[in-house]
């Protein structure tokens, strides 16, 4: 969820006017089209997911909200948009808007136990204020292939890895990967992971945003991914 005119926007191409009409209708359009897309792949396949949901979604596009919830999936908090990076903000500020958000998306009908930062953005105090607030988990740093426990003043917080190579968004628009090759690297970790998973426990994260189009969609639905 981005804000209109202001604020941090992920780009499918460079920005030329302002307020930046293309970029945000294509980001509009996941959660428009694109969201719902991949409910019904999931819906087709009985996968329950990790929903990375930024708070402002209940009031923008509530029925997303609702349907994540209501299919079962884990709801984890990914701040109030992705318009703001927490690490630029003030320690009162971040405190606050830990609070909020984790408030508002309470609401769904659980806390959510689980957070990514907008932009993966982090300030020094951030593993601290996340457990403060009850966090279990946060998923920032992708630094293992399994879960690692974070030391912070109110006990510890277990990082879960997401990835940034099994990862959608930056494979196809910032490295022009097609979506083919995307999910053979899906299927080459996947095989790697499990020769290694006897030994000690291993997490794959698949990162998928909604943002999508058709051929990406019927490449999800292949064997390979």
């Amino acid at each position: 969820m981005f804000d209109f005119g202001c604020g941090l926007g992920a780009e499918l191409a460079p920005s030329q006017t302002d307020p930046d009409v293309m970029n945000y209708a294509w980001r509009d359009y996941g959660n428009r089209v694109g969201a719902w897309r991949l409910i019904d792949l999931f819906d087709r396949l009985g996968l329950r997911a990790t929903a990375l949901l930024n708070a402002a979604v209940l009031e923008r596009c509530p029925g997303l909200a609702e349907a994540c919830r209501d299919r079962g999936d884990e709801i984890a908090a990914h701040g109030g948009t992705n318009a703001a990076a927490q690490g630029d903000m003030s320690a009162r500020g971040e405190a606050r808007m830990i609070h909020d958000v984790t408030e508002r998306l309470a609401s769904l009908g659980a806390r959510p136990t689980g957070w990514l930062g907008p932009w993966i953005s982090e300030s020094r105090r951030t593993p601290d204020l996340l457990a403060e607030a009850g966090y279990r988990y946060m998923l920032d740093w992708a630094h293992d292939d399994q879960p690692t426990r974070l030391a912070t003043r109110h006990g510890d917080i277990l990082s879960v890895p997401y990835s940034q190579e099994i990862n959608d968004l930056p494979a196809i628009i910032q490295r022009k990967q097609e979506a083919e090759p995307f999910a053979g690297m899906i299927g080459s970790a996947v095989a790697q992971l499990l020769s290694e998973c006897d030994r000690r426990p291993l997490v794959l994260g698949i990162a998928l945003h909604p943002t999508s189009w058709d051929r990406r969609i019927a490449c999800r639905r292949s064997p390979a991914s």
